[in-house]
């Protein structure tokens, strides 16, 4: 497993490039960008354009869309063939390719405090690190940055999801945050959580190099629970105004395999249920609205 993210990154650049936003030429297996675009689409349509940062911006294609909606926006991301792509997006697109720059989401210095109507980090936070302080680091920059009065929006991976998938990481869910805080024996905690992982026939999936393998076996990765991720972000200075599930799986992804077109059928539930509580178990990743307090 790659400890080193900006190394993870930096190898994977190529793999992004190639298949983000493009679904309708059929390179992904699902349209999680072209989704994600659109909830977040939903969530500012009331809100009225004025400066915003894309933090992380990857290939630049939510700051296009933020322009050409008639925003001041500004990217930036940590992976200089990141902001190569998005100048180009920008520059090919007719926009200042100079909107993009080359930063960390936790030090983002070069931009002026409280100007931000609206600060957006997609994809990013599950790998910063809260016990290496970047991620305190991270929204307080953010905090720094946005108006009083503007909002930030993030994602972040979902670990309820892990009680849906009937896997690895399920059973490790229930090792960290059930058998960890019940049984202070650790025999005794390994020989529950063994007769756990028989109960979960594919204990040993999904495996990192199969189609339906995770960026969790790769990279280590942050997972964040949507029912504790609000007390998280007060300590923080904000408060969690809204949240929409994104990434559906109507059936665990095991059993895609089998049959593919299980996974498809997710995609025509995710605007129904994005806020629906079924969401909490059934998505991989949500969005969160935050405000400054």
């Amino acid at each position: 497993m790659v400890s080193n993210i900006r190394q993870y990154w930096e190898n994977k650049d190529h793999h992004y490039l190639s298949e983000a936003y493009k679904f309708a030429d059929g390179a992904p297996r699902y349209p999680l960008y072209e989704l994600r675009l659109d909830r977040v689409g939903e969530i500012l349509q009331n809100v009225k354009p004025g400066k915003a940062l894309d933090a992380g911006c990857g290939k630049g294609i939510f700051v296009r869309t933020l322009l050409e909606n008639g925003w001041d926006a500004q990217g930036c991301d940590f992976s200089q063939v990141m902001v190569d792509a998005a100048r180009t997006t920008l520059g090919d697109s007719g926009f200042k390719a100079e909107s993009i720059e080359h930063y960390s989401v936790d030090d983002l210095s070069a931009y002026e405090s409280g100007t931000y109507d609206l600060v957006t980090c997609f994809g990013v936070l599950d790998y910063v690190r809260p016990n290496q302080g970047a991620e305190a680091k991270t929204f307080a920059e953010f905090r720094r940055l946005v108006k009083l009065d503007g909002i930030v929006i993030v994602d972040n991976v979902n670990r309820l999801f892990d009680l849906f998938t009937f896997n690895k990481f399920t059973a490790a869910f229930y090792d960290e945050f059930f058998l960890a805080k019940i049984f202070s024996d650790n025999a005794e905690r390994k020989e529950i959580l063994e007769r756990i992982n028989k109960l979960i026939t594919n204990s040993d999936q999904p495996v990192a190099k199969d189609k339906y393998g995770t960026d969790r076996d790769r990279v280590s990765q942050i997972a964040d629970n949507p029912m504790t991720f609000a007390a998280k972000v007060e300590q923080y200075g904000f408060k969690e105004v809204d949240r929409a599930y994104i990434r559906f799986h109507a059936v665990p992804p095991i059993l895609f395999k089998d049959n593919p077109e299980r996974e498809q059928r997710a995609i025509d539930i995710e605007k129904t249920l994005c806020r629906d509580w079924r969401g909490a178990f059934m998505s991989s990743l949500f969005l969160s609205v935050l405000r400054p307090e």
